[in-house]
């Protein structure tokens, strides 16, 4: 059974090659999915499985206070250089199956394109109602289709964890069994989105 630590290690040594891996047609779907949510400018939010950084800078342009953005990882070396470019945010370096925060901290939790490597995919979602604040969302969302995605992870050499991707109404429904309200489960040829509700 794939390991937090094998994990770890695997983005470690990816980190210092991340960002050129990202297609401008990336960033342009995760800036309009950020913002197309409708964050308040106060809002605590809280980005999972950040990497490098990859949706910091959209969540910069509506959030005031960056100090009301938490971004934890599991890779020291992917939250290094999130730092190092965005020195104001706070960032942990930890399991997501079982986060460092206070229950009902945060109104939003992102995960954009890291929810196929959690090795335990219900167990991460019950662990983030907790940190939700009543009314919360919990948005996952990939900038790339699911065939895509799935079509990558199968030529990729040494990933850990190789868990595919739900269809987007099989992860509404292990949100729902989780007590999430659907609100949104989309998926087409460029990106995929299930959002829920904490209420």
């Amino acid at each position: 059974m794939t390991t937090c630590q094998e994990v770890s290690r695997y983005f470690d040594a990816m980190a210092v090659e991340w960002d050129k891996g990202i297609k401008e047609s990336e960033k342009d779907i995760a800036c309009k999915i950020i913002q197309e949510l409708g964050m308040g400018s106060k809002d605590h939010v809280l980005d999972v499985g950040a990497g490098t950084g990859l949706i910091t800078p959209f969540l910069l342009q509506i959030i005031d206070c960056p100090q009301n953005i938490t971004a934890i990882d599991i890779s020291p070396n992917m939250l290094l250089l999130l730092k190092t470019k965005f020195p104001h945010i706070n960032t942990i370096q930890g399991d997501v199956h079982q986060m460092p925060f206070h229950d009902k901290q945060f109104d939003w939790v992102l995960c954009c394109n890291a929810f196929p490597h959690f090795i335990d995919q219900m167990g991460f979602i019950q662990e983030v109602r907790r940190a939700l604040a009543v009314n919360g969302k919990l948005v996952i969302f990939h900038t790339l289709s699911r065939c895509e995605l799935e079509c990558i992870h199968r030529k990729a050499h040494g990933i850990p964890q190789k868990a595919s991707l739900p269809s987007a109404l099989e992860l509404a429904d292990m949100m729902e069994r989780q007590g999430f309200k659907t609100i949104c489960a989309h998926e087409d040829n460029q990106h995929y989105k299930v959002i829920g509700l904490k209420d």
